[in-house]
């Protein structure tokens, strides 16, 4: 559950850069919205697309920022949420609307 509430976080984190450098007019669509529902139904190239997409890449990001000294490790490297792709899809909808 930590690791799906950390990539919320990063997830989110990403959409307030973007606001930064847009504005807030630029509202997202819902299929832009990676922790969603919405868009894990879109997705048809993988069958866990929160770990083999969004939280690969949470990693891969992590990584550069630890490397350059930004950051601490506090996952592995080669980790990935241990939920099946349902159960990650219920935990997302159920997170969705949480506010951080």
């Amino acid at each position: 559950m930590i690791k799906v509430k950390c990539f919320k976080i990063f997830t989110f984190w990403k959409i307030k850069e973007i606001h930064e450098k847009l504005g807030k007019n630029p509202k997202p669509k819902y299929k832009d919205v990676a922790f969603s529902s919405n868009w894990i139904s879109l997705q048809t190239e993988s069958r866990s697309p929160i770990n083999d997409l969004l939280f690969k890449n949470l990693l891969n990001e992590l990584e550069k920022d630890i490397i350059s000294g930004k950051k601490k490790r506090f996952f592995e490297k080669r980790d990935k949420i241990n939920l099946s792709p349902e159960t990650l899809k219920k935990v997302v909808k159920m997170l969705f609307s949480i506010s951080i």
